[in-house]
């Protein structure tokens, strides 16, 4: 009895944080000392299984994803990491242990944290999904996917090795980093579990994996947030903290939080997050509703919805107001349900009208920080400045500036072609009605001056 008085001391006294300024405080998240609601959307890939790893990140199509949700109110945004491990993390193809991390893992996972966070957007990274025990995922990965090393990575010596020389690297290079929201483990494990895809593993298991990983982010950095998205409502008590010490005998290797899914073609009234209030599920932590249809769903138009009809509005506010912790539409690219197929677009544009009724009426507990959209750009760059730089692109000049600054346009004879004056923002000053030729460009920020050259082409 003193022991677990003991243990239940220290639980309460460890106070619960995340990215700086991020607290959990009981069933609710706080930001720098206030209430924060996470509204958002899932990404959830741009390139499935290829965003982190050998090839650079998709800035552009990145950016442009994060600055449409914050555009539209929203903080939040769903990223998948290693999802089937067909392209990372490396495998020892000997022993089928991961082995390591290819070259642009962490500099991927830390530019997008970077540019989330210049638009006010956390990130909840989620590492895995339940195509671990998806031989071949719709057609595409037949002979990709490391089959005997996925199953092997929930033995105890594959949990070490993932830790060991992917996770304790990832956390080391991205560190509590200022958009960094959660630490997922897992999308859907409960697919594993039911074989959803014709091969298993065990809940046991998985529950091993999950508090050694949580407890080895916790002993990096006790402030990192960690937490899992199950498939459904029911699969709830599967995660308690009993459960997970039990399975992996890790006493901090507990979720800071849940997310749940739900998706109306599959499941009724009992496990629809929609239809009953955050009191419902009886927890004592966060929950936030991490997947739905983004359009919502018509059962007048389309009967074999399992549940009444919904609309994105409606669909976003009672999460709020019903004391969910977030909200995230699936998803930001196109998807199409089992029901209404073509007809309905799940999209960004569909969840548009949620995020924007939400930030609204709650915007107090949604925004991070202040942003100006540029409605005419469409080319995903932001136009709040933090800082002070000029540098050459294709024809133009691309200007950041805090407060103001000036560009002066010299020929090679020292002859001025063109002065400008910007205030705080971030510009893309076109250069193409000057002949073509080289340029020196001087920018003054305050008394700050800096001079480079560019060809017009």
């Amino acid at each position: 009895m003193k022991k677990f008085f003991l243990l239940f001391l220290c639980i309460l006294m460890r106070t619960i944080h995340a990215a700086p300024g991020l607290v959990i405080n009981g069933t609710q998240f706080e930001y720098k000392g206030q209430k924060i609601f996470f509204s958002g959307m899932n990404l959830a890939w741009i390139d499935f299984n290829s965003d982190i790893g050998a090839a650079p990140l998709d800035e552009n199509k990145w950016r442009k994803a994060v600055q449409d949700i914050r555009a539209a109110g929203g903080n939040a945004i769903r990223w998948w990491l290693f999802n089937n491990m067909s392209q990372s993390p490396n495998i020892n193809t000997t022993t089928n242990l991961v082995s390591g991390l290819p070259v642009n893992t962490i500099n991927n996972i830390k530019k997008a944290l970077d540019i989330a966070e210049e638009y006010g957007v956390m990130v909840s990274l989620c590492l895995f999904s339940h195509n671990l025990m998806e031989k071949d995922q719709w057609g595409l990965y037949n002979g990709k996917v490391p089959y005997d090393a996925n199953r092997k990575l929930f033995t105890d010596e594959g949990i070490e090795a993932f830790i060991n020389n992917a996770m304790n690297p990832i956390l080391a290079g991205v560190g509590n980093h200022n958009a960094l929201w959660t630490w997922e483990l897992f999308n859907e494990p409960e697919g594993m579990i039911q074989g959803w895809s014709g091969e298993t593993m065990d809940l046991l298991s998985i529950q091993k994996f999950s508090n050694r990983v949580v407890a080895a982010i916790h002993d990096h950095d006790n402030t990192l947030l960690v937490s899992t998205g199950v498939n459904n409502a029911a699969a709830l008590p599967t995660w308690t903290d009993a459960a997970m010490i039990t399975a992996g005998g890790k006493q901090n290797g507990t979720l800071d939080f849940l997310q749940v899914h739900f998706y109306p073609e599959h499941l009724y009234t009992n496990e629809n997050p929609f239809d009953h209030p955050f009191s419902y599920w009886n927890l004592n932590k966060p929950l936030v509703i991490g997947e739905f249809w983004a359009a919502g769903w018509d059962k007048e138009t389309y009967p074999s919805y399992r549940v009444s009809t919904k609309t994105p509005v409606e669909l976003y506010m009672h999460a709020y107001e019903k004391g969910y912790a977030g909200v995230l539409a699936w998803r930001y690219f196109e998807d199409n349900d089992g029901i209404a197929g073509k007809a309905v677009a799940h999209d960004y544009n569909a969840a548009k009208p949620g995020m924007e009724a939400l930030a609204a009426k709650y915007e107090k507990f949604i925004k991070i920080k202040d942003y100006n959209s540029d409605p005419t750009s469409g080319n995903g760059v932001m136009q709040i400045a933090t800082s002070n730089s000029a540098f050459a692109t294709k024809n133009a000049i691309a200007l950041q500036v805090q407060n103001t600054a000036q560009l002066e346009i010299y020929n090679l004879s020292g002859k001025m072609q063109k002065t400008l004056n910007f205030k705080n923002g971030v510009y893309n000053v076109p250069l193409n009605d000057l002949p073509k030729g080289m340029y020196i460009v001087k920018t003054t920020f305050g008394t700050n001056a800096q001079t480079l050259r560019m060809v017009v082409q």
